[in-house]
Formats: structure tokens, C-alpha cells, sequence
């Protein structure tokens, strides 16, 4: 080795930095990580920096002055040991050759740093809880479910993770490695969505004339006063059609703010303000961008690498744009899909509500079919890869979202709204400026009319649209339209025409047969409904509604074992199995459940078929939210008021052809009645008819010409939507008044003589910034509506 690349150590007093390329550089990760593993084995060490980027990793220790010495010995002979495996610690994962902070925490080595440890309470802190806008959310929903855990807060402010947890029955490993895991939670690489740049060319030019004009050159000012009529001729044109039919907008109040600023030579505080507009209009093009990337990251989490199955034993690891049909990979919980593929050995559980529209955690196993951007909740499997890249159903649901990304800043609906939102303050901003004019004349007035209510409205209203999409996705919709959120929370009148797909019945207990004390009963349910989330199917629903029923609560367990016919997790102290048992001769209903405690039987429980279909319940709780629900079928009239009974649906019609419903559509909207049109496979005339579409089963091709797909045949996720299309106005406008408050500041710095066109022009920008910097928070997206998931 030459002299350049011989590893540099410099002694710090509490710590030692080592440059050596070959150990810390940009390929050197598996040196890097070993390095780690044989450091931790000392147990003065409190802490590892890797930086690949300058080679040099960063090691913090606790030592006394006259201990040192032998720290140091120690730690020499520790790294000059031949045995590969002398003093490793276990290690969390973290990408390869990127940079990496590890902390120790008691016999554990970490990426969080534990900044707070008290009985029940838990913080952490990593910095991509500030970097990364959709992790808060992710290890919100990673952290709740585990045993023992109350509460899971990230502050992305601060970046930092608050965890209170019950001390006697939570695993504070199992607890750190989950939120790892949501460290390494994959950015998918199904988006490339660049925004168009904002042409600044004639705004810098206006501005620099006139500040030119003002302080050195005056004769350039009626040049630079020419510019900004020329700009500005449409507006002016629109303000005069405003004024000829009584309206006061947008238009108005800029035309007289331009010839105040003209009248007295206030050049370059509208030039200014004219700079602005533009720079908060490429802003909004930039952050539309970014979101729509967090969204598809967050919703569709396909990884970029993955591990292929080698014959070996060993697992390669691949970039996921390499992957071919036909590849064996390996998924594991905490994981994500990269590819669509199925099952051939193993059981998982996973959540694909975001790329299939299934509800809840469901269980796949050998000859299932999982689907890129799942997430793997719990399990391991090997998948026979059948379909890559941009040909998985996640990429074909990304370029979904794209297309409809790139139209919201220019949706004439959205742009409407935004107007409507703008020209609520022009009024009262008119008057002031009228009051102001009498109080101090032409100055005050420039000061109260440089506002910008339209930037943050602009900025406001395709944000929260785009935020909404996401958590539209997350439900298993895809919204096609801008308005289409907007339209449906107007519609107050539902026409489910999907009869076929209503009848699907629920599984419910019918019996348990066990041999513990009476008393225990209770206990007996609660910790089997928690065991058997883990089944994913019919059973858990059964068994959590009758935990509801009875009021009482349910945690989900450790799990130990995820098997084809078995579960088997940690309660406490004890050993909690449920076997399936497939001998049943009851086709209809799922297998009965063998429950053993430690080993030993200690109840059986049998499922029936329920009363009670399964949309019977989605159906309640749209009709909660006020809609009045109408059952629409080809079917026989008898056949269709049976099933509405059975769904709690009191208005419903049958014998109906495809031109009645039409007729019937185009009725309702002759009344006023906006009516949400709900079918599983789309006519193009009744989408057109209703006052928005939404099509069940989306995924396969049925959502021709929708406003909304919903993935899957169950109206749970259509509950969820609507849920969240009834809030979705009013999210727009608490986003939009963001820039309220230093608008009237504005006003009132006018009249008290504090402000000129200029320092009003800056206070204005600061409301529109308020309002960018709540846009920019992806994460508010996720707990921004009321949820009414079952």
C-alpha cells in the first residue's frame, strides 16, 4: 500500500478519527461494516461515524485519562486480530457504502441514538426523521402495533421519536429493529416527475430596470413602467369585464395596485411584487414535484435493490431494475416487494391496500401472488419473479398518479377554486385601501393593496389535492381527476350499482369449545384475536369483532412463528399457537382454530357464515357521514329489496337496463341531486351522467372513464375515500388562510405609516411562505382526514 492510502488516525480526547480509503471509501461497505462489529466488541465505545464520502470513520469512547492507554492497546490488537469473527457485535442494516451513524444502547447497537430512557417512556433520534417527510408517518404505523406500545410520536422538527410502552411486556429490541427497518424503508424509482422551470427572464428585467431607474438612471423608468403595462394588459382587461357586471377579484385589485404604484413611482415595489408572483409560481411546480414523489415513495415502496435466491444459499443482492421473470427472490418483514411474482415457498403477512385495495393484513402463501410495493408486514418467502421495473401493476398505478399530478396547477377547477378562495379577501382589501386613501393618502394605499392572496391559493389548493390523491392511494383509490375529491365530498347521494359484488358474506364465531376455567373465557378471546391477526383472513375479522362486541382491547403480539397452518407468537411470559385445522369437512367456512398455551390444547374454535354481508358495514358508515345510499340493479326487483334489507339500504331499484340507468342518472341531476355513480365495470354514458364515477375493481381495467378506481371489489376503501373527500375542502382552506395573518399585518402597518410598498411586498411574501412550508409537510398527509377504517 503507498503512502497516500495508508490509514491516518488523529486522538481526539473522547474520540478517534481514522481516514483510510480502503476501509471507509465509496466501495468499501463490507469493510466498513466489519470494522464496526469488531469496535463495538469494546465496551468503552459509545459510538460509530461512517462517512464513505471523505473515507473516514469517526469512533466516540468514554474512557478516564489514566485508562487510555489501555483503551487504545486494546482497541489496536482488537483490529489486528486474524479470526474474522473476533469480538463482532450484531449490527442493524443500513444500505451499503452510504453514510451511517451507530449508537450503543445497553447490549444493542443501534442507528437510533437513544436521547431518553425513563419507566414507559422511550425517545430516539435519527436525522432522517427530519429529512425524510413520509418517515414520521411510516414509524407511527410500524411502532403502534407492537406489544406493550401506547404511543409512537415522530416529530419530523426535530427529528426525533417519542415511544411510551408498558415496562413488563415490551421488547425494547424488537422495538428499536422495527423502526430500523422503516430507516431502510425502499424510495421506489417508479417516479421521474421534473418540473417545467419557470421563466424569470422578463420579471428579472422589469426588476432590474426599475431598481436601475430609481437609484441611478431615471430615464429608464417610463421603459420599465411600459413593461409592466404590457404584462399586465390582460389583467387590466378582466378588471374592466369585472367592473362592467359588479364583481370585485383578483384582477381588480392588481390593476388598481398597478396604477398606485405607477402614480407614485413605487416602480420596483411592483416590479417586485410582480417577481414574486412568478418565483411562487415555479415554487408551486417544484413542490408539486417533490410531493408527488413522497407520495409514490410512501404508497408504493418498491426497493432498489432486492435479494435473489442463489444456489448456493447465499442471497445476491440485486438492483431491482435488474431483476428478470423468472429470478427467485426473498422478501422478509419490514420489507417491501420490488417485484410482482409468486409465492413458491413460505408465509407472509402483508398490507397491499395501496396496489390491490385489499383491506387489512392479509396472509400469502405458496401460489399466492404478491405484488411489487406490498409491504411485508411479518414472515419470509421466496417469490418466482413474473413481472419488473415498469411492467409491475405499482408502476402502472405510478404513471397514474403522475398524469394526473401534471395536470392539477392547471386544472380549470382547481384554478377556479383557487380564484374563489383569492378574491374572497378583494372586497374588504379594496375597502381598506379606500379607508386608507382618506387616513394617509396614495402611499397608505400602496402599502394595504401589495398583498398576495393568490400565491398562497395557488400554492394551496393542487397541494392539498395532491396530499389527498396519496392517502386516496393508500385506501386503494386512485383519483383520476383534480375535482373529482371536491365533487364527491358535494355528493351527498350514493348509486351503488354493484349488487354482484354486496352479497359476499362475512365469517363470524360460532363456537368455542375450552378448557380453562369460565372466568378465563375473556382473557382466552382477547389474546387469541391478537395471535390471530396474524392470519390475515376471515377469521381475524371474526374473532377482533367479537373482542368489539364485548369491549375488550386487543394488542398484537411478538410473533415467533408465521407458518402455512400455524401461528405461534409471545404473550408475556407464554407461548400462544393456533393451528389451523384444514380436516374440516366445511367447505364453506374457513378451518377451525386449535389453540395451545405452552404446548398444551387448551380451546378449539369453530367459524360459521355469517348473517350479515360483508359491505354491510362500509354501507353504515357511509350512511353516518349523511349520504343517503340507493341499490341499482339489472337484477330482479324481489332479488334487489332482499339484498337491500340485508344491507341496511332503504331506497333501491331492480329490472333496471343500461339505458333506465342513464335515464335515472340524468334525473337526479335535473333535480339538483349530485349523485356519486358506483359500478364494477364503467359505462362511459354513466360516468358521464353522474355527478362523479367511481369504478370497483379498478386495478383490472374496469375504471374506463371513472373519476376515482377503487383497487379492490370491497367498499371499505370507498368508505375511507369518502371519509376523506368530506373534509378535503375545508383541509384546502385552513392551508390557504396560512397566509392571512401578515396580509392584514400589511393593512395595519399601512395605516400606522410603518410600511411602504416594498417592506408590504416582503410581509406579503412571508404569508406565502407560510403556507409553502405547511405544503412542503408531506407527512400531515397521512393523519390529515377523519379515517373510518374497520
Amino acid at each position: 500500500m503507498s503512502d497516500s492510502a495508508a490509514p491516518r488516525i488523529r486522538l481526539e480526547p473522547d474520540a478517534l478519527r481514522i481516514n483510510a480509503p480502503a476501509v471507509f471509501g465509496a466501495d468499501a461497505g463490507e469493510q466498513a461494516r466489519r470494522f464496526a462489529g469488531r469496535v463495538f466488541a469494546l465496551p468503552e465505545v459509545d459510538s460509530v461515524h461512517l462517512r464513505p464520502a471523505s473515507a473516514e470513520a469517526v469512533v466516540r469512547f468514554q474512557v478516564g485519562p489514566d485508562q487510555r492507554a489501555g483503551f487504545l492497546e486494546r482497541f489496536s490488537a482488537l483490529l489486528a486480530a486474524a479470526d474474522e469473527a473476533a469480538g463482532r457485535v450484531a449490527l442493524p442494516e443500513w444500505p451499503a457504502n452510504q453514510p451511517a451513524s451507530l449508537f450503543r444502547f445497553e447490549s444493542l447497537v443501534s442507528l437510533f441514538e437513544v436521547t431518553r430512557l425513563e419507566p414507559g417512556q422511550l425517545q430516539l433520534r435519527h436525522s432522517a426523521i427530519s429529512r425524510d417527510p413520509a418517515l414520521p408517518g411510516r414509524l407511527e404505523l410500524a411502532l403502534t402495533p407492537l406489544q406493550g406500545v401506547s404511543q409512537a410520536s415522530a416529530n419530523g422538527a426535530t427529528g426525533k421519536l417519542a415511544v411510551t410502552f408498558q415496562l413488563d411486556c415490551t421488547d425494547l429490541t424488537q422495538l428499536i429493529r422495527t423502526a430500523e427497518s422503516q430507516l431502510a424503508a425502499p424510495q421506489t424509482a417508479l417516479v421521474r416527475l421534473n418540473p417545467t422551470p419557470t421563466q424569470l427572464g422578463l420579471a428579472n428585467a422589469t426588476l432590474g430596470l426599475a431598481a436601475v431607474g430609481e437609484l441611478a438612471l431615471p430615464a429608464v423608468l417610463p421603459v420599465c413602467v411600459g413593461m409592466l403595462v404590457a404584462t399586465n394588459l390582460g389583467t387590466i382587461r378582466e378588471a374592466g369585464r369585472q367592473i362592467s357586471s359588479g364583481k370585485l377579484g383578483l384582477p381588480v385589485l392588481y390593476t388598481a395596485l398597478l396604477g398606485c404604484s405607477i402614480t407614485t413611482g413605487q416602480i420596483v415595489a411592483h416590479a417586485l411584487m410582480e417577481w414574486s408572483f412568478r418565483f411562487w409560481a415555479g415554487r408551486t411546480e417544484k413542490t408539486m414535484a417533490e410531493q408527488c414523489r413522497s407520495l409514490i415513495n410512501d404508497a408504493l415502496p418498491v426497493p432498489d435493490h432486492a435479494h435473489v435466491v442463489r444456489s448456493d444459499q447465499v442471497d445476491a443482492r440485486l438492483p431491482s431494475d435488474m431483476l428478470r421473470p423468472g429470478h427467485h427472490i426473498r422478501v422478509a418483514g419490514g420489507e417491501s416487494a420490488p417485484a410482482d411474482g409468486e409465492i413458491v415457498a413460505g408465509v407472509v403477512l402483508v398490507d397491499e391496500a395501496a396496489v390491490a385495495g385489499t383491506p387489512g393484513a392479509v396472509r400469502k402463501r405458496r401460489g399466492d401472488i404478491l405484488l411489487a410495493g406490498s409491504r411485508v408486514l411479518a414472515g419470509r418467502a421466496e417469490v418466482a419473479v413474473s413481472a419488473t421495473a415498469m411492467n409491475t401493476r405499482a408502476a402502472d398505478l405510478a404513471q397514474q398518479i403522475i398524469v394526473a399530478a401534471r395536470t392539477l396547477t392547471t386544472d380549470p377547477d382547481l384554478r377556479g377554486k383557487a380564484r374563489q378562495l383569492s378574491d374572497r379577501a378583494v372586497p374588504p382589501t379594496l375597502a381598506a385601501a379606500g379607508v386608507g386613501w382618506a387616513v394617509g393618502g396614495l402611499f397608505t394605499v400602496g402599502a394595504v393593496l401589495h398583498q398576495d392572496y393568490a400565491s398562497g391559493a395557488n400554492l394551496a389548493v393542487p397541494v392539498q389535492t395532491l396530499k389527498d390523491m396519496g392517502q386516496a392511494l393508500r385506501s386503494g383509490c386512485v383519483v383520476r381527476s383534480g375535482s373529482a375529491l371536491s365533487r364527491l365530498g358535494e355528493s351527498r347521494f350514493l348509486v351503488l350499482d354493484t349488487a354482484a359484488l354486496l352479497e359476499e358474506p362475512v365469517f363470524e364465531l360460532a363456537s368455542l369449545e375450552s378448557r380453562l376455567a369460565e372466568g378465563e373465557t375473556n382473557n382466552l378471546l382477547r389474546y387469541v384475536a391478537g395471535a390471530a391477526y396474524y392470519l390475515g383472513d376471515g377469521r381475524s375479522s371474526a374473532l377482533a369483532e367479537v373482542c368489539r362486541s364485548l369491549g375488550l382491547v386487543v394488542r398484537v403480539p411478538q410473533l415467533i412463528a408465521l407458518e402455512e397452518r400455524r401461528v405461534a407468537v409471545r404473550q408475556g411470559q407464554h407461548t400462544i399457537a393456533l393451528n389451523s385445522d384444514e380436516t374440516s369437512p366445511d367447505d364453506q367456512s374457513p378451518p377451525p382454530l386449535v389453540v395451545e398455551i405452552d404446548g398444551n390444547e387448551v380451546a378449539r374454535l369453530s367459524f360459521r357464515t355469517g348473517q350479515l354481508a360483508r359491505a354491510a358495514e362500509p354501507i353504515r358508515q357511509l350512511r353516518a357521514k349523511g349520504l343517503q345510499v340507493f341499490l341499482l340493479s339489472s337484477g330482479p326487483e324481489a332479488e334487489t329489496a332482499a339484498l337491500a334489507q340485508r344491507l341496511g339500504i332503504e331506497l333501491h331499484g331492480g329490472d333496471f337496463n343500461p339505458e333506465q340507468k342513464i335515464r335515472f342518472l340524468h334525473g337526479l341531476r335535473k333535480r339538483g341531486v349530485k349523485a356519486s355513480y358506483v359500478a364494477p365495470r364503467m359505462n362511459p354514458e354513466l360516468a358521464r351522467a353522474a355527478h362523479v364515477a367511481v369504478a370497483l375493481g379498478g386495478a383490472n381495467g374496469a375504471s374506463t372513464g371513472a373519476d376515482l378506481a377503487l383497487l379492490g371489489d370491497s367498499l371499505h376503501g370507498l368508505a375511507e375515500v369518502t371519509a376523506l373527500a368530506l373534509g378535503h375542502e375545508s383541509r384546502v382552506r385552513e392551508l390557504s388562510r396560512r397566509s392571512l395573518l401578515p396580509n392584514l399585518l400589511c393593512v395595519a402597518g399601512g395605516y400606522a405609516g410603518m410600511l411602504n410598498g416594498i417592506t408590504a411586498g416582503v410581509l406579503a411574501n412571508i404569508g406565502v411562505f407560510n403556507v409553502y412550508r405547511q405544503a412542503a409537510d408531506s407527512g400531515a398527509a397521512a393523519t390529515a382526514h377523519e379515517g373510518i377504517r374497520a
